[in-house]
This record gives C-alpha cells, structure tokens and sequence, in this order.
C-alpha cells in the first residue's frame, strides 16, 4: 500500500499534537528545502535513515522502442537515496 502525503501529514499531526494546517506547511517547506540543496549538488544525511545524493547520468543512446529509431539521451542529474543500514526493508 502506498503512503500518502496528506496520510504522513495525519500521522506526524497525531503524533506530535500540532494542527494538520502546520503540519502540511512545515512538511512543504521540507521538501522544498530538500530540493534546494540537492539542486545545489549538496548531500544531506539523516541519521538512521539514509542519504540524499545528486547523481550525474552520462549522455548515452537509447532506443525508441515504438520505431526503433535510436536517440541521444542528454546527461542528466538524478536524486539518489542511500538507506542506512538501521532500516530493514
């Protein structure tokens, strides 16, 4: 089953007695600042939970598999996430 946005909004609101408006704005500011640092190319590291990285995907060819036809792909950043150990999936 698939987790939510508004479903860890709920949650951490349950959990810590703040309102779910709160909640949903601290939660948005979160991710936005996660996404500026890692557009900047940093790494950040929760501990106990994993590393966020940016990770450079090299120019390659790839196939059209509709025509066959064969295109570049341009180098492209990805985010990465690198789960500690302590997490057991």
């Amino acid at each position: 089953m698939n987790t939510r946005k508004s479903d860890l909004v709920l949650d951490a609101s349950k959990a810590t007695g703040i309102s779910k408006t709160d909640c949903r704005a601290t939660f948005k500011q979160f991710c936005a600042l996660l996404s500026e640092n890692l557009a900047a190319g940093n790494a950040i590291e929760f501990r106990g939970f994993g590393t966020f990285s940016v990770r450079t995907h090299k120019a390659r060819p790839a196939r059209n598999p509709r025509t066959g036809e064969i295109i570049q792909l341009p180098e492209c950043k990805v985010a990465k996430l690198k789960y500690s150990p302590v997490i057991k999936l």
